[in-house]
């Protein structure tokens, strides 16, 4: 869809301001889950209260697509500022309850902490949701929408949300609930104002025996059409992809922070492991812009065989390197740094594909069951790591994720041609920064 140079204004206006305030809002959560995980580590909470609230994250990832079937007949944006206002509330009244009974100050911290767990789908659907309205009216809008948005996540989270919410939690419950409670009143104040300039359809506008998956009536053809037929949006994809992503993922991370490390011999594992999250926050900012400058130069299509075939030949060339010579600390961080950038930057331009190929029922379907089945490729993942000893022997974990790269590489070549005469392109103007 062309649009005239007013409405391209509206439209990048809009996408800014909800940037803005998705960042002001998710800026609250990383300050307080910051804070939480700060709590653990100091013994003021227990740790399997933190391993039982992760566990319950894993588990709500699962029920994506029934949330899909809510939120999607809902405005993104007013689900968004629904969130926020909602997180505000939940922080009012735990920061009122701590004033007044000081002793219940650590279990506000963790009510507010797991209703929040239950409420965070809403908002990251939505998100998703808001792109894929942003893709209706302009797919080039909705890639930069998506590539500044993690870029900037990314640099929140790493950079800056952690160390302010360990600082805060050093100070007091009431210093972390009262920041949460003004950036989620600043997300929700901007959100509203990114309304006015544009304002997002609900996805859905269907009856819900159009629905289906997310309920309970869907054919049994639909479902494997969704799996099989989907091309590179496959949620079977997103199951691969994330068991693949797994072998170089956080126990990798330990390896590189820990063994690796050890081959500098001025370096221990403390400080092998704050370079090592120092370089991963650097891949994870630069992925998204890389993604969003492959995309213009190149279908989508190109974009994520070449992603996942370079992949897999780094992962098998470092394995290789690895098994014959032994990597340096330098080299390992060099890999850390390239695989984070191709991980974000096929995640964007896969996200944008999602967003613009499909419509209404079947994207809220693949999308979600896309969410699901990479939440259970990441438990897999995580389980084949464990049991291979990644974080002390990484070599088969890497030989694995290889080969899992060339097969994923090789499907999304075999599905794109399936079932797309073309590939989906990008008009190649530059479109403007968000």
């Amino acid at each position: 869809m062309t649009l005239s140079g007013k409405a391209q204004a509206k439209l990048l206006k809009a996408r800014r301001l909800m940037i803005i305030g998705l960042i002001a809002s998710v800026f609250g959560n990383y300050v307080v889950n910051a804070g939480f995980s700060a709590f653990a580590a100091s013994g003021t909470i227990a740790v399997s209260a933190l391993v039982a609230l992760k566990t319950i994250e894993q588990i709500i990832v699962f029920t994506f697509p029934f949330y899909a079937r809510i939120v999607g007949k809902i405005s993104p944006d007013k689900a968004l500022i629904t969130v926020d206002l909602c997180e505000a509330a939940m922080s009012a009244i735990a920061l009122a309850v701590t004033f007044l009974q000081p002793q219940l100050a650590i279990g506000c911290l963790f009510a507010y902490v797991l209703i929040d767990a239950l409420i965070a789908p809403v908002s990251d659907l939505a998100d998703e949701f808001y792109g894929a309205a942003i893709a209706n009216v302009d797919e080039k809008a909705a890639l930069a929408f998506n590539a500044t948005l993690y870029s900037w996540l990314a640099f929140i989270g790493f950079v800056v949300g952690g160390p302010l919410g360990s600082f805060f939690a050093s100070v007091s419950i009431e210093a972390l609930l009262l920041t949460n409670l003004v950036l989620s009143l600043c997300g929700a104040g901007l959100r509203l104002f990114a309304r006015t300039t544009f304002a997002a359809e609900p996805i859905l506008d269907v009856d819900d025996d159009e629905y289906a998956v997310t309920g309970s009536r869907l054919p049994v053809k639909e479902f494997f059409k969704d799996l099989f037929a989907s091309g590179p949006a496959s949620p079977l994809l997103s199951l691969m992809i994330r068991i693949a992503s797994a072998m170089t993922g956080e126990l990798f991370l330990l390896w590189v922070a820990g063994v690796s490390a050890e081959r500098a011999s001025h370096l221990g594992a403390f400080t092998g492991m704050g370079l090592v999250l120092a370089v991963f926050g650097v891949g994870a900012m630069l992925g998204p812009t890389a993604g969003r400058w492959l995309r213009r130069i190149g279908s989508a299509k190109t974009v994520l065989l070449a992603s996942a075939l370079v992949s897999g030949a780094i992962l098998l060339l470092f394995g290789l390197f690895e098994l014959t010579v032994g990597s340096s600390f330098i080299l390992a961080l060099g890999f850390v740094l390239a695989i984070t950038i191709l991980n974000r930057a096929r995640m964007v331009v896969l996200e944008t594909f999602r967003q613009a190929e499909f419509k209404g029922t079947r994207f809220v379907r693949i999308m979600s069951w896309s969410y699901s089945f990479g939440a259970l490729g990441t438990i897999l993942g995580l389980q084949i790591g464990y049991w291979l000893h990644l974080s002390t022997q990484p070599v088969a974990c890497l030989f694995i994720g290889g080969i899992l790269w060339v097969c994923i590489g090789v499907i999304v070549n075999l599905n794109y041609t399936l079932n797309y005469e073309k590939p989906v392109s990008l008009p190649t103007t530059e479109s403007s920064c968000s």
